[in-house]
Order: structure tokens, then C-alpha cells, then sequence
């Protein structure tokens, strides 16, 4: 459904002290048109392609890049807390974040977060700050799908399913910038253009770099953003998209403010944490994240469209575990090739979708004690080194299916089945067992581990008019056992099994345009 906002140029204001934009060439896209075809949202998270939001059967919230200029987007927050039921909280690292859709606001893997309808992480690799993996300061545009996901999308499509949106370039070579100050030392500057090559399409891309010394002490942080667009028609059926990712931020870590009094007055506490900071130990987190892919579209055959991406993936995550009194300091690197294959054909009434994903990640896991220490305050110290330090290799396959039949001129059929296998290969480069005296827990090297788990979905929609739909919708989620749940044990579970975690989403929806 269209959703109108009001209060949108106070909140600017509010956001930003000054605001400087330049711009070379032709007018920007993205001007608002008033027709009614330009009311009528499009969305792209439930088939990987265009559709109206209102014919399809599931409950999506999305933003565009008007919406997204105005709120000028600073933390992850600000790209997603005005969708209806989302809501993001940034933690104590600033450009950490807390995710709250269709569940209570938590860290756990119910989320799964994509750019561009690829995922930014492996889903045995979970990691709750997921969004700060997407060029969120420069989308495009935003989609929630609210529930479990669709037939294109396996593990930690719980809760819900967040695409974030990468500019493609105009049809016009031009060149943009802008330079936005704001309060605590707040700085962004950010450029951008397009080029047509000829024969050879068109490249987009877009640099921002922004910093600021927080709202509190210890908050300080800076990012970089850099995306990349490369559109090519190679003939009249066959289009390749080519997209390259690359962000970096460096943010000090604060703790949790207690009371009132500590959030509205006290701007030099540091929270929970300042013994943390007293230790000399540099308290930060690091994320850095690089994405190149291809997308290649067929349309040669009748009524039919074939799809296939292709993307190599690099994360890495680097942070003090602060709420624990050891302090320890982790660091996973991730290095991922993936395949995603589509086709989807028309039949009179039916369509199909077939489909077969592929996802292969090498995993690096280091999680080291920087000094010694004693658990209990007395007794014998651990002495720092090594507490985890192993590898894993990751194999995902998946392949799906979802089929629609109009049953009549107002009444859809739909139905979808997936098949997840994921497949955990594990080296310790550590000694088996637990580390020292503490109640850290190394498993051996005989841990490997398979996971299946099918997925089927369900849904029936009804036309009653052109512009509004009635639909019920069934979908099966799950999540696969992470990684550090896997093997990074304790003492007391040194030894026990996990299996999938399984959830229902039962859904009933009516959607309208009104005013058409």
C-alpha cells in the first residue's frame, strides 16, 4: 500500500546543520510524478523481479529514493524505522544494530539481510549487524518482506527478509555531489556520476565517506562506501548487470547507559564498560565487506526468462567481546563464491519458477585472550593466548520450486517447495579440549556436520477489484545451527547436537490503491 508521510522536512532539519548538493547534467532521477502508474509501488524481493507490491501475496514494506533523501540516512535506523512494524536499534558499537520485525527486538539468526537480492552473509555465519555488511548510507531503495521467506530464500528467512537497493546509471552521462554537516562533529561527503559507453552500456557509481565523534563518549566512528553499476545489452534477449561493493567501518564501543538520568544528562559516560576502556586494550569494532557480481538475464526463449548471478563475497568482523570480563578479541573472515540460478516460464494459466542456489565459504574463526586473567578473582590465572582458532568450510545447495495457477479471472493459486543442504567442514588449529583452566571448550576435529530441511509455502489470493487484493499465505522457515554455536563451546555442553530451528508463518492480507 502507498504510505504518506508527514513530518519528513522536520526531521532533516533536525538531522543536519547544513546541507551542500551539486549537480552536473540532467535532472536527477527519482523526480516525483504524479500519475497514478507511479503510485503503484514495485517490488522485487519475492521473485528476484519486477512486480506490484499489491499482487503479491505477502506482506512487503518498501522505501524508495525520495523517501530516502529526505530522511537522510546516517545509521541503519534511518533507512528502515519508518516501514510499518520494522524497527532497527543501533547498539553500544554505533554502527551495530538490533533488528525488532514480527519478533521481539534480539541478535539471534531470524533475519536475513541481502543487497540486491543476494545475501551479505553465509547463512552458518550469522551475524546480528548484518545490515552494516550493506551500502545502506547510498541506497537506492529498501524491501521488507515480513514473515518467512518466499521459495527463493532458505536459512534465517525467519522473521524476515531485508533487501537493500543498488542505484543502476542513468541513460545520461552527469555528475552529483553532496557535503552534509551536523551536530557532535557529524561530517558526510559524498559523490557520484554516470557514463554512457557507447555500444558498451552505461557505468554508475557512487563514493561516500562520513564521520562523526558521537553523541557520547567513546562513539566515534567513520565509514566508507563505495558501489560500482555496469548495465551491458549484449544483443536483444541477453543483459548482464555487474556490480561491485565495498564498504569499511571503523567505530569505538560504548557500553549500556543505566537510567534515565545517565542517557538524558550524563554525555561523558561510557556505560558498562569502563573498566573495559581502562585496560588499554583498544575497544573498537571493524567491519569490512567487498561483493563483486554478475547478473545475467535470457529472454530467447518464449514466454520464458533465465537468470543466473554469479558473485564472490568477502566479510570480515573484528570486535571486543566487552561483556565478557576476559575481554576476548575475535576476528572472522569469510570468503564466499556463489551461484544463484533461476528460470521462470508462462503457461496460459500457469507460471514456474525453478530455481538452484550455491554457496561455498571459507571460514577463518580466531578468538584470542589478550592478558591473564583469573575467572573467579582468585585461584589459577588463564594466561593469555589462543581461545579459538579454527577453520571452517562451508557448502550450501538448495534448489526450489514455486508454482501459480489462475483458477479464475480473479482467483491465483500458489505454491512453493524448497530443499536446503548445508554442510559444515571444521579444523581445529588449536589443542583439543578446554583451554586451560577456564571454561572455554575446543572441539576435535572429527565435528563435521549436515544439515537438510525442506521448506514448503502456501498461498491463495483473491481479486475483488483491480486494485486491491484478499490473500491467505502459508510459509515454513527455519535456520540452520551457526557456526560459533557449533564450536565455539564451553566447559559444561562440551558434547550435544543441534538441529534446524523450524518456524509457521500463517497469514491473512488485504492490500489496496485507493484514489486510482
Amino acid at each position: 500500500m502507498i504510505k504518506m508521510k508527514k513530518g519528513e522536512v522536520g526531521a532533516v532539519l533536525g538531522l543536519a546543520s547544513g546541507t551542500l548538493l551539486f549537480v552536473h547534467g540532467s535532472v536527477m532521477a527519482g523526480e516525483a510524478e504524479t500519475s497514478a502508474e507511479q503510485m503503484e509501488t514495485v517490488v522485487v524481493t519475492a521473485t528476484r523481479e519486477e512486480e506490484r507490491a499489491l499482487d503479491t501475496p505477502a506482506a512487503i514494506s518498501s522505501k524508495g529514493t525520495e523517501e530516502i533523501r529526505l530522511d537522510q540516512v546516517l545509521y541503519q535506523k534511518d533507512l528502515l524505522n519508518s516501514l510499518a512494524g520494522v524497527r532497527i536499534s543501533q547498539t553500544g558499537s554505533t554502527l551495530g544494530h538490533m533488528t525488532a520485525i514480527r519478533m521481539p527486538l534480539n541478535t539471534g539468526p531470524y533475519y536475513l539481510f541481502l543487497q540486491d537480492g543476494i545475501p551479505v552473509q553465509s547463512s552458518g555465519f550469522f551475524n546480528h549487524n548484518g545490515l552494516a555488511y550493506t551500502n545502506f548510507g547510498s541506497a537506492h531503495g529498501v524491501e521488507v518482506l515480513k514473515g518467512a521467506g518466499t521459495a527463493l530464500y532458505g536459512s534465517d528467512a525467519v522473521a524476515a527478509t531485508v533487501n537493500v537497493l543498488t542505484r543502476d546509471p542513468g541513460d545520461e552521462s552527469r555528475f552529483r555531489g553532496g557535503f552534509r554537516v551536523g551536530s557532535d562533529s557529524y561530517w558526510r561527503l559524498g559523490i557520484g556520476g554516470d557514463a554512457v559507453l557507447g555500444d558498451n552500456g552505461v557505468v554508475g557509481g557512487d563514493y561516500s565517506r562520513a564521520e562523526s565523534d558521537g553523541w557520547r563518549e567513546h562513539t566515534a566512528w567513520s565509514r566508507d562506501e563505495l558501489s560500482a553499476v555496469h548495465l551491458a545489452e549484449l544483443d536483444g534477449n541477453n543483459r548482464l548487470r555487474t556490480v561491485f561493493l565495498w564498504n569499511k567501518t571503523d567505530a569505538e564501543m560504548a557500553g549500556s547507559l543505566i537510567g534515565l538520568d545517565a542517557l538524558e544528562e550524563d554525555r561523558e559516560s561510557v556505560g558498562d564498560i569502563a573498566d573495559a576502556l581502562n585496560s588499554g586494550i583498544p575497544i573498537k569494532r571493524k567491519f569490512d565487506f567487498m561483493r563483486l557480481s554478475t547478473q545475467w538475464t535470457n529472454t530467447s526463449f518464449e514466454n520464458t526468462v533465465l537468470d543466473g548471478i554469479l558473485y564472490l563475497r568477502s566479510n570480515r568482523n573484528r570486535y571486543v567481546a566487552t561483556w565478557n570480563d576476559n575481554l576476548p578479541q575475535n576476528d572472522t573472515q569469510l570468503d564466499t563464491f556463489g551461484l544463484l540460478l533461476k528460470a521462470d516460464m508462462q503457461h496460459d494459466r500457469l507460471r514456474s519458477l525453478f530455481g538452484l542456489d550455491f554457496e561455498y565459504t571459507q571460514a577463518e574463526q580466531k578468538y584470542d585472550q589478550l592478558f591473564d586473567y583469573v575467572p573467579t578473582g582468585w585461584g589459577s590465572p588463564v594466561p593469555a593466548g589462543a581461545i579459538y582458532d579454527y577453520d571452517v568450510d562451508y557448502t550450501a545447495v538448495a534448489p526450489y520450486v514455486r508454482l501459480e495457477y489462475r483458477l479464475a479471472e480473479q482467483w491465483t493459486l500458489g505454491a512453493g517447495l524448497r530443499y536446503d543442504a548445508s554442510r559444515f567442514e571444521y579444523t581445529n588449529n588449536t589443542a583439543d579440549g578446554r583451554y586451560a583452566t577456564s571454561d572455554y571448550f575446543r572441539v576435535s576435529d572429527d565435528h563435521d556436520y549436515t544439515f537438510h530441511h525442506w521448506s514448503p509455502k502456501l498461498d491463495l489470493s483473491w481479486n475483488p477489484e483491480e486494485n486491491q487484493l484478499v490473500y491467505a499465505r502459508y510459509a515454513n522457515g527455519f535456520r540452520i545451527p551457526q557456526a560459533s554455536r557449533l564450536y565455539m563451546r564451553k566447559v559444561d555442553n562440551a558434547e550435544y547436537s543441534l538441529d534446524p530451528e523450524t518456524t509457521d508463518t500463517f497469514e491473512l492480507g488485504y492490500k489496496a490503491i485507493w484514489g486510482t
